[in-house]
């Protein structure tokens, strides 16, 4: 991604998906403009990554799963999980 000129920060979920830690990551990357939230892990951390972006301005969430689970998924009309 550096090589391609895009910017980007990583920040870590410790502990569960709650509303505080959603709060928190939203204040952390509201200051930077992030267009993307990108989550990659379990449910959790995908559960926040979307609850993230859909309290952002123009951000948009990517989740990647890294663990088969066996749930139905979330389905909208922006994307499917």
């Amino acid at each position: 991604m550096t090589q391609s000129d895009v910017q980007f920060d990583v920040y870590l979920l410790e502990g569960e998906c709650t509303r505080e830690a959603i709060a928190f990551h939203q204040h952390e990357i509201a200051q930077r403009g992030v267009q993307v939230v990108l989550g990659v892990g379990s449910g959790r951390v995908m559960d926040c990554a979307k609850a993230v972006a859909d309290g952002l301005k123009n951000s948009q969430a990517i989740t990647l799963p890294t663990i088969a689970a066996n749930c139905d998924g979330l389905v909208t009309d922006q994307y499917s999980v």
